[in-house]
């Protein structure tokens, strides 16, 4: 798994070796022959390429080498290169178990069953975010596990958030935006919600 950037876009790993001819670095043609042949899925808007590395081709180590090397003789150039992953990428949502994903068909378009299996492999950040929307309705089995209680500089226990529209503890949902905002924030995937 690898992602090449330079300035923030995108670059595909086969173009590699033509940049690095063009600043005037002669690369590894073995690599450069490497990536002109070898299968090499794109995931566009993940900004990284899963390549299929093998004792009997080129080694994740080697590639990974020479994509740092290439980065030092290319300005700008981002490089992350990831380590082996055994197995097969499942890339359809067969698997998804929410009852609703006959109508989520952008989650095929989009491949993002490869893409959730993926990043199981990097470590997570836990982040506070702020919704200020219409309300969050924390019956819902999506948001429930997520509701926390907070202590106010005088004392005070606020259980699930702030209202600021009638300044209470109330959460009341009269519209619907709120809940949807928090839900595409915060809800976990593949949970049978």
């Amino acid at each position: 798994i690898l992602s090449v950037l330079t300035g923030g876009s995108f670059v595909d790993v086969v173009n590699l070796p033509a940049l690095l001819a063009v600043a005037g670095f002669q690369g590894n043609p073995r690599i450069s022959s490497f990536l002109s042949t070898t299968p090499i899925k794109t995931l566009k808007l993940a900004q990284c390429q899963i390549v299929e590395t093998s004792p009997d081709s080129v080694t994740n180590d080697v590639l990974c080498d020479y994509l740092h090397q290439a980065q030092q003789h290319l300005p700008n150039l981002v490089v992350t290169c990831g380590r082996n992953v055994i197995g097969e990428l499942d890339q359809s949502n067969d698997k998804l178990n929410d009852p609703h994903k006959h109508k989520q068909i952008y989650l095929d378009r989009m491949n993002m069953a490869a893409v959730w299996q993926m990043i199981e492999e990097y470590p997570r950040k836990n982040i506070t975010v702020a919704v200020i929307d219409q309300g969050v309705d924390f019956s819902d089995p999506d948001m429930a596990p997520l509701k926390t209680a907070f202590v106010t500089s005088d004392g005070k226990v606020i259980d699930g958030g702030w209202n600021f529209f009638d300044n209470s503890p109330s959460l009341t949902v009269e519209g619907y935006h709120g809940q949807f905002v928090s839900r595409v924030l915060a809800a976990r995937g593949n949970n049978s919600f």
